[in-house]
């Protein structure tokens, strides 16, 4: 059939338009097409039908708009109430967060902070900012935790959404917003929690990269990558998990190569004032890594030594089986997913791995889970929520893939939302069961988080200025929240060697409840006077603290006998004293500490007139090792349960071994002192 001519009105219009005579002969050919009756008929019932789709449209932007609206405000409340009290304390680690947010408000900027084994900038600066407007509390910290916490949830909604739909978007942002995971971690304030939120925001602003090629998004990109970067240990992977995501979007990123170069070069324009600090102290990059690392015989963690299996092994088993063991973190060694959700996170994984070979979003949720994984898996204490908690986002989305292949597949039914509902309803309950019941009540938690020094800071703020010891190893909290018990003198718990001022004064010793101290102040100090303390939840004692007047000072002075003998390059013996008390007699000596560094073995072995040796007694001691720098004495005492007669005491300093305190090292400091006694 010839196309028909084309009109002079239509010719006019079409010339206008640059169209070739080919190309007008051709559109009004399709034209008489399109007028016949079928075709016809079937425009006008979708002509008709617009306006209900749209109309469904409406309902279901809606209904989206406000189920979003529901889960961000269900999110504010499990992460603002009782933010105050739960968790209880302030944790060393937050607090020593606040030192260094002292010295930033005083006009000191550092890229990377050293303490504490060197900890990246941006969550501090943050904090910084808060502490500024908030002042120096224990909630501003926590608080911190709350607004990342909340921008991961509505990133990862938003990332969701691009990659797998509304309805999936919305499920794994619901799960992980009522996640005990994540609760947790989001109302403590230590910088882990700025990974998740930077990471989102550079995975989505690197797929609207690569399938809209706008530079904006590539610039977006390469900002949020570098400034993760800035945030944890773990945000070293992120640039390893990008290149790995760009590899399995070849021919994107092939069409997209100079959008990907911007992005490069943004984020290396970012990260490189840190890069330039790693640079030029190249012993911190790795510091806390090594400590930590699988690989390390000897790590310096709190929790399990795991091999490298299993270390694997564990972390696989956190979905599942058994969950991070710290108490800080999880209730211990529960798994992330009750076993009815572990059932969907199971159908998820299966479904995802295979449709990751034909469609890119499930190849992104892979990688993201296994590459954020490691930081986990690589380590020591594995399996590790808090080192893994850039890897929870995703992690959700995939039981929220298995509920929308539910509603799909039963679409009449509603199955599949109706499940998911139930779902997040289930989590929320559990979580706020678990966390605000459970876990909260748990004695265990309110030492974890050193819910004692708070009220140890304000104890000391009610007490008059006077020299004090600190026989507590949990130093930062009280040092942030009472900046002047920096002037005093801090040592070690277990150190059985008490502190004493070279000159009488009146002092003030505050021991922890499991420190040392508690157990010989009485013993050994003259006059000294127990003072009132307050009570942990389960009514035990928060702290201990003594005052020792001047005058029961001087009175210990001047009953001791000077000896002087050298103990170098360590000690030198100063004195000694022989006392009687309700245990039979001992032996207090004075040491002068001239470049201690403990921790030691301090002893004395007791001989008879024929050498055999008949008692001994050792002290595990370590000196002071913080606050200004004074003359100090270390006092210990000696039973010695021998019947009375002559004998001879010897005397010496031998180092223990920091790994292992029962191990003695070496030979005895500057030789042995040898004293006679008559008992």
């Amino acid at each position: 059939m010839p196309a028909p001519r084309p009109s002079e009105h239509g010719a006019k219009v079409e010339a206008r338009e640059g169209l070739s005579p080919r190309w007008r002969a051709w559109r009004f050919y399709n034209l008489g097409r399109v007028t016949k009756p079928a075709v016809v008929a079937s425009r006008w019932r979708d002509w008709a039908a617009a306006p209900k789709r749209e109309a469904a449209r409406r309902v279901s932007r809606g209904l989206e708009a406000a189920l979003l609206l529901i889960l961000l405000v269900g999110s504010a409340w499990l992460r603002l109430y009782r933010l105050a009290a739960v968790p209880p304390g302030m944790f060393i680690d937050e607090a020593t967060n606040g030192l260094d947010i002292r010295n930033v408000l005083a006009g000191h900027f550092m890229v990377f902070f050293p303490r504490n084994y060197g900890r990246e900038a941006l969550f501090i600066y943050f904090q910084a900012l808060l502490v500024a407007g908030g002042g120096a509390h224990p909630i501003v910290f926590t608080y911190s935790a709350v607004v990342m916490g909340m921008l991961t949830i509505a990133i990862s909604y938003r990332l969701f959404r691009a990659l797998f739909g509304w309805r999936v978007g919305l499920v794994a942002a619901a799960l992980l917003s009522t996640s005990l995971w994540f609760v947790d971690l989001s109302r403590f304030g230590l910088r882990t929690v700025a990974l998740p939120p930077l990471l989102g925001i550079c995975l989505y602003c690197l797929w609207r990269t690569l399938r809209t090629g706008r530079r904006s998004y590539a610039i977006y990109s390469g900002l949020a990558l570098g400034l993760a970067l800035y945030t944890y240990i773990s945000s070293r992977l992120v640039p390893f998990l990008v290149v790995l995501i760009w590899l399995a979007e070849w021919p994107a990123a092939r069409r997209r190569w100079r959008e990907l170069a911007l992005l490069v070069l943004v984020a290396v324009a970012v990260f490189a004032p840190e890069g330039v600090y790693f640079w030029q102290h190249r012993q911190e990059l790795a510091l806390r890594a090594g400590a930590v690392s699988v690989f390390n015989p000897n790590p310096n963690v709190e929790g399990s030594h795991d091999t490298p299996m299993e270390s694997v092994l564990n972390t696989a088993g956190m979905f599942f089986v058994r969950g991070d063991e710290n108490q800080r973190h999880n209730i211990p060694h529960r798994p992330v997913f009750a076993p009815w959700l572990a059932a969907f996170f199971a159908a998820g994984l299966v479904m995802a791995a295979a449709r990751a070979r034909r469609q890119q979003p499930y190849r992104w949720a892979l990688l993201w889970l296994v590459v954020m994984c490691l930081p986990s898996a690589l380590s020591h204490e594995s399996p590790s929520s808090f080192r893994a908690l850039a890897v929870a986002p995703v992690t959700f989305v995939f039981p929220a893939l298995a509920f929308e292949w539910l509603a799909v597949r039963w679409r009449a039914w509603h199955a599949g939302e109706l499940l998911a509902g139930a779902a997040v309803l289930a989590s929320a309950g559990v979580t706020i069961h678990l966390y605000f019941g459970v876990w909260a009540h748990d004695i265990k938690t309110y030492w974890a988080y050193d819910g004692n020094l708070p009220k140890v800071a304000a104890y000391l703020k009610q007490q008059p200025p006077e020299q004090t010891y600190f026989a507590v190893d949990h130093r930062s909290t009280i040092e942030f929240l009472d900046p002047a018990s920096q002037q005093g003198r801090w040592y070690r718990e277990e150190s059985a060697a008490i502190p004493i001022p070279a000159e009488p004064q009146n002092v003030l010793y505050l021991s922890a409840p499991t420190a040392e101290l508690k157990n010989i102040a009485q013993a050994v100090l003259p006059e000294v006077q127990p003072l009132p303390h307050t009570t942990d939840p389960a009514g035990g004692p928060d702290f201990y603290a003594y005052r020792w007047p001047a005058a029961g000072a001087a009175s210990l002075l001047r009953a001791m006998h000077p000896l002087g003998a050298s103990l170098a390059p360590d000690f030198q013996l100063q004195g000694w004293e022989l006392v009687h008390g309700a245990g039979g007699p001992a032996l207090d000596l004075f040491w002068r500490p001239l470049h201690a560094s403990g921790p030691y073995d301090l002893y004395v072995h007791l001989l008879d007139a024929s050498g055999k040796q008949v008692a001994q007694s050792d002290r595990l001691v370590w000196p002071v090792d913080e606050g200004p720098t004074q003359a100090d004495l270390l006092l210990t005492q000696h039973p010695l349960a021998v019947p009375p007669g002559v004998y001879t005491a010897e005397i010496g300093a031998v180092h223990r071994a920091v790994a292992n305190r029962n191990i003695l090292l070496g030979q005895p400091i500057g030789g042995v002192v040898r004293l006679k006694l008559t008992i």
